[in-house]
């Protein structure tokens, strides 16, 4: 929960960096008196949009040229597409081995947690017995240098 709230306050403090770091923009009032009468925009011998459609004369030699390069983006659209749809295979197996290879390294730690505690009580317990054998084995020395002396 703590790691939450810094992500959302570093991100409300970046973006309002960020709108904070434009300047206004100044806009200056033109109510026409810098625009001289001779100028004359939107005429029809200067048009500032043209109504209707506008079409270019091609000869056949660039019909075809044109039509042949949209064949060929054609191709490579369906292609790109093609490979995409391989990369987004990819990646999806890919996320998947890995989620399986952390799955599995986690159990293999839980596993090596387990088995290092058994190994150290099996450990407690053999120096355990070998003490006894020791002060067992001491035992008998000393009885046995007693019977001797």
């Amino acid at each position: 929960m703590l790691n939450i709230r810094y992500i959302s306050l570093i991100a409300v403090l970046l973006f309002g960096g960020i709108a904070w770091s434009k300047e206004p923009v100044k806009v200056e009032a033109n109510n026409g008196e810098n625009q001289t009468q001779t100028e004359q925009r939107g005429t029809k011998e200067t048009p500032i949009f043209i109504n209707g459609e506008v079409r270019t004369k091609k000869d056949k030699e660039e019909a075809k040229e044109d039509a042949e390069e949209r064949k060929i983006k054609a191709d490579t659209d369906a292609a790109l597409v093609k490979y995409t749809k391989y990369l987004a295979i990819f990646t999806f197996l890919l996320f998947f081995f890995t989620a399986a290879l952390w799955w599995v390294t986690y159990k293999l730690s839980k596993d090596a947690k387990t088995t290092s505690e058994r190994q150290s009580n099996e450990m407690q317990e053999s120096l355990t017995i070998a003490r006894s054998t020791s002060n067992f084995c001491a035992s008998i020395l000393i009885n046995i240098t007693y019977i001797r002396l």
